[in-house]
């Protein structure tokens, strides 16, 4: 079953380069291939771009190639019922957490977890092969929400929790190798969140996915 911890990067299609890598600013700020001339971003895009934290630019560009899978083993052991579920959640990649917890970033909402952080349908290949001798390489957690805009905004959990998935992974990656990971199911980076100022500038499409990964959110937990 899933490791439950209660507490009171298909392979991402590759980018070509960028015929104008030393002067686009979309490529530059936010790590993304782009022909259109500067004139032509918006200004949200360059403030977006510009913000963007190196820990999340790195992530946006990250992808892991996809590599054989035992397959018997993977259903055995419940992968099924995973990828059902991963077509309404997405896990987070525990290096992103862990590396933004040890640069002192809280962990960010579903919209702002870079692409490459993401383990979907169509990256799950990145846990496939993974994982201890008796369950899978996922880990969900449950905790409190510490304030109602976010559950950890000044890291009071992630700094108790973070040798715990610190020597999860650890374990993983000696089961396997480097290129493993454990995919975490946590709901404010897994599902779409209203903004830490309170406001819901979530699209209709993303509280549509929002509903339907929070009436599945116990499978998570029942499958620990």
């Amino acid at each position: 079953g899933l490791p439950t911890f209660p507490f009171s990067p298909a392979t991402l299609p590759s980018q070509p380069p960028c015929p104008r890598e030393g002067e686009c600013a979309r490529f530059e700020a936010m790590g993304t291939c782009c022909s259109q001339p500067l004139t032509q971003l918006t200004a949200a895009e360059l403030i977006v771009g510009k913000s963007r934290h190196p820990i999340d630019i790195k992530w946006e560009k990250y992808e892991v190639p996809c590599w054989d899978v035992d397959t018997e083993r993977w259903e055995r052991l419940g992968g099924k019922k995973i990828e059902a579920l991963l077509e309404h959640t997405d896990l987070v990649d525990l290096r992103y957490i862990i590396e933004n917890a040890e640069a002192g970033r809280p962990v960010p909402r579903w919209q702002d977890v870079p692409r490459g952080a993401r383990i979907n349908a169509a990256s799950v290949h990145r846990i496939q092969r993974c994982g201890q001798i008796h369950g899978l390489a996922v880990l969900v957690l449950s905790y409190p929400w510490l304030d109602p805009e976010h559950p950890d905004k000044q890291l009071s959990t992630m700094r108790r929790l973070l040798p715990i998935l610190k020597a999860f992974l650890a374990g993983v990656e000696k089961d396997t190798d480097e290129r493993s990971t454990v995919g975490l199911l946590m709901d404010y980076p897994c599902l779409p969140q209203k903004g830490t100022d309170g406001r819901d500038d979530r699209s209709e499409e993303e509280r549509a996915r929002f509903k339907k990964g929070l009436e599945t959110i116990n499978q998570w937990r029942a499958s620990s």
